[in-house]
């Protein structure tokens, strides 16, 4: 055998290792539920249940605001925009999501002022059927 020495080696260098993969991002599983927020106590409506609901508009809009508290209107924007974004679909979801959009406002916070706007919208709806229906008797 020859002895000569060579300027190869025998065994191939090794290639470089591969670049780890970057870490996942973590996921919360489909079926845990959402964080609820909790609501502070908040003042019962002015109307006593079973009372018909102001007639005049302004009465309904000041029932609304004193029943809900204050809601600025970056936040009744919000309200509103939420709920067009977030469909009634989504279930008892929906309203998680909400509450996530509305600064400074609970979940609880937002269903009771969404009901209340419904409710007022209904009053005025009525007075203004009402008018029209004593206008039409003359």
């Amino acid at each position: 055998m020859d002895k000569r020495r060579s300027t190869h080696s025998a065994a191939p260098a090794p290639a470089p290792a591969p670049a780890p993969a970057p870490a996942p991002a973590p996921v919360r599983p489909a079926t845990a539920p959402a964080p609820v927020r909790t609501a502070a106590p908040t003042a019962a409506p002015s109307t006593p249940a079973g009372a018909a609901p102001p007639a005049d508009a302004a009465a309904a809009a000041a029932a609304i605001a004193a029943a809900a508290g204050e809601w600025s209107a970056e936040q009744q924007k919000a309200l509103e925009m939420s709920l067009k974004t977030f469909p009634a679909t989504l279930g008892p979801e929906r309203w998680d999501k909400i509450a996530e959009v509305v600064p400074g406002k609970l979940r609880a916070e937002c269903i009771a002022r969404y009901k209340q706007v419904v409710a007022a919208l209904k009053a005025k709806k009525a007075a203004a059927a009402e008018a029209k229906c004593q206008l039409s008797a003359f």
